[in-house]
């Protein structure tokens, strides 16, 4: 099944998150064309990259990052931030995500602990390394039970840049 990817990532919110690594001065440039020197580095690249592919959000939108996935999340949103280099990245491509801190699950809803607004939780999961040019990624994005959704996906490196291979799954609610 092939699909557009800006379609189909403008119909399908994606979920993200990175991890405690610096990020180099390489991956913060777009597109993401770098060789990390350890896994870590190389999940952050993995992830950035793919956060720089999908659509902008805006400060409206109310979207949060997260490094924690949803087995971790505890009642009322137990959520780590990303290094503060991910936010200043994706702000410098007009992409604004808040800190996933500045938000709390209050009855298995996300909501901005300062207005009370409703805004989506995301964060991205190193699933498994394929090979060193390949990787299969959890992307997942949760608003409350009946507003989330989880996508297994495989990304690929082509011309020293991460790209989407192929949509594995998806699960919409």
């Amino acid at each position: 099944m092939k699909i557009a990817l800006p379609l189909l990532l403008a119909l399908v919110p994606t979920a993200s998150t990175a991890y405690d690594a610096s990020l180099t001065d390489a991956v913060k440039s777009h597109p993401v064309p770098v060789m990390a020197a350890s896994t870590r580095d190389k999940e952050t690249e993995v992830i950035m990259a793919a956060l720089l592919q999908r659509p902008k959000r805006t400060r409206a939108e109310n979207y949060y990052l997260t490094a924690t996935p949803r087995k971790d999340w505890g009642e009322k949103g137990e959520w780590k931030d990303m290094p503060d280099a991910v936010y200043e990245t994706l702000s410098s491509h007009q992409s604004y995500y808040y800190k996933a801190s500045e938000a709390k699950l209050e009855n298995g809803v996300v909501k901005d602990k300062t207005t009370g607004n409703e805004g989506w939780i995301e964060w991205i999961v190193i699933k498994e390394w394929i090979s060193d040019t390949e990787v299969r990624v959890m992307e997942c994005s949760y608003r409350h039970l009946l507003a989330c959704h989880e996508n297994t996906v495989v990304y690929h490196k082509v011309e020293g840049k991460w790209k989407l291979k192929n949509i594995e799954s998806m699960v919409v609610s």
